[in-house]
């Protein structure tokens, strides 16, 4: 059964498992009695150019399938970003999948509604798929009253990326990248030339790199999205310093272009390649292939996010992760294929490429020293997460909104960020 692209992104194919042709059948007891596990894994398993991540899974998962001949894996082809959605209505429809692959957007909504198995049975004692080995904020995102809902794979975190060749040019030292935010702002006035070069480009359009982005300043400067009982307290003076700052870009430097409320993020990522950006805040998926292959290390760098005086180190971190559905009649072999497809070897090669969420991959000799290893200790020691509401959505929305009034010059930060977080509490917010 040869199953198209066209397909995989439909998400209408239930693919059958074995080569990819045929299904799969593992030992589900040692009765041998037969199971069938339904499984949404990543769509690229399937992509005739499926990645080298996706490779390796499909071969731990072909190594499974042989050592096991007694349960049939039925795999459900959905796109990432829908998978959540479909989900939700099989569950409302008392049949989900056994074993869901969701980011770590949607994980605190599915665990802390009941809706997941806890993990803490499985993980405790686990040579490596335990908590102390996957420190991570993809893992904290999911972890209700002490009880671990989800396997987290890779991360990634925020950077700022600079142009060496820009620095170099503009009489900047392009080993010395800005490390505060006073020195952000000083470096970007002097990298910028009117419009055909700015200084520093961000990202405040309508997706959810807009929030992600402005939350790494945020947390810099000490402050926090909610409180711990889930008000929304973001327009404190670390987050208001986060607003003034985007429009000091934009509005009083000009050293940002007022179009950053309308570009994408390959937008963002075309402007830096391409020399109209000299800096930019953009993921760690970013580096190998779309910033350090067509520049080379001689042209491009990166850096933390800069801090301003008296903040401490701040980033932004997602993920996905592996979910065993609470309705799953067959929880334990379902763990069992999930610890087969998180091999300690399937994890090292996933490392070599992105960050693993695994403290012994980053310790790994293969792996030290390279970029992945730099940006996930930092990314392990700094990272904030999606915040643990089941109302993410809405409170992105009215950041989001605000956050840009504030850049195109619509509204001061103090009183933006103040209405915006009013109108959350007064809807989400119990007292």
């Amino acid at each position: 059964m040869t199953i198209s692209r066209r397909d995989v992104l439909r998400g209408l194919a239930v693919v059958p498992a074995v080569g990819m042709a045929s299904s799969a059948r593992a030992r589900a007891q040692d009765s041998g009695e037969q199971v069938t596990l339904r499984v949404q894994p990543q769509e690229d398993w399937f992509a005739e150019d499926a990645s080298p991540a996706a490779q390796t899974y499909r071969a731990a998962h072909e190594r499974f399938i042989q050592e096991n001949p007694n349960v049939t894996i039925e795999f459900e082809i959905i796109p990432p970003f829908e998978r959540f959605r479909q989900y939700l209505i099989a569950d409302e429809a008392g049949n989900p999948p056994d074993i869901t692959f969701q980011g770590a957007a949607n994980t605190f909504t599915l665990a802390s509604s009941g809706r997941m198995v806890p993990l803490n049975p499985f993980m405790e004692g686990h040579p490596y798929l335990n908590p102390q080995n996957l420190k991570s904020v993809v893992l904290d995102v999911e972890t209700v009253d002490g009880q671990y809902y989800g396997i987290p794979t890779t991360t990634d975190v925020r950077l700022l990326y600079y142009r060496k060749d820009l620095f170099a040019q503009a009489g900047l030292d392009p080993n010395r990248p800005p490390a505060s935010r006073e020195e952000l702002l000083d470096y970007a006035q002097k990298l910028t030339k009117g419009e055909d070069q700015w200084g520093f480009g961000f990202i405040a359009d309508n997706s959810l790199h807009a929030p992600h982005m402005w939350m790494c300043h945020t947390w810099a400067g000490g402050g926090e999205l909610l409180a711990g009982d889930g008000k929304a307290i973001y327009d404190g003076p670390a987050g208001v310093a986060a607003a003034q700052l985007y429009q000091d870009l934009v509005n009083t430097l000009k050293v940002s272009p007022s179009q950053v409320i309308s570009t994408d993020y390959d937008g963002a990522v075309r402007a830096l390649v391409g020399g109209q950006y000299a800096m930019a805040l953009l993921g760690s998926w970013s580096w190998a292939e779309a910033l350090l292959g067509p520049l080379g290390e001689e042209k491009i760098g990166w850096t933390k996010v800069p801090v301003p005086a008296g903040g401490r180190d701040a980033s932004f971190s997602g993920g996905w992760s592996w979910m065993i559905s609470q309705k799953s009649q067959h929880q334990d072999v379902a763990w069992r294929y999930i610890e087969a497809i998180n091999n300690e070897q399937v994890a090292l090669t996933l490392g070599k490429t992105d960050i693993s969420c695994w403290q012994s991959v980053l310790n790994h000799p293969e792996i030290q020293g390279t970029f992945v290893a730099e940006a996930g200790q930092y990314a392990a020691a700094a990272s904030h997460g999606n915040p643990k509401v089941v109302t993410t959505q809405a409170l992105f929305d009215g950041l989001r909104q605000a956050v840009q009034d504030i850049t195109q010059g619509k509204a001061a930060p103090e009183e933006a960020l103040r209405d915006a977080a009013a109108e959350y509490n007064s809807e989400y917010y119990e007292q």
